[in-house]
């Protein structure tokens, strides 16, 4: 089991897609998985979101999160 955070609350996160970085809002509900414990320099945490690498804030997951126990998702190949 990992540890993960349902947001409360909307959160606008940093979203790494395809090398660019973008601004997104996570809406109430979304899950997010942390990678590591680590803080950036910006005090950021990097984990994903619906299967997308984010950038949140820890003082949002703090403010706007509860903490829960989340199941790794099982990646099943399309040619198996």
């Amino acid at each position: 089991m990992l540890s993960a955070y349902r947001l409360n609350a909307p959160v606008t996160v940093v979203v790494i897609q395809e090398g660019r970085h973008r601004l997104l809002q996570l809406p109430a509900g979304s899950v997010f998985q942390p990678k590591a414990a680590r803080l950036d320099r910006n005090r950021m945490i990097e984990g994903t979101c619906k299967g997308d690498i984010v950038l949140v804030f820890s003082r949002d997951l703090e403010d706007c999160a509860n903490p829960i126990t989340a199941k790794p998702l099982r990646i099943l190949s399309m040619n198996a």
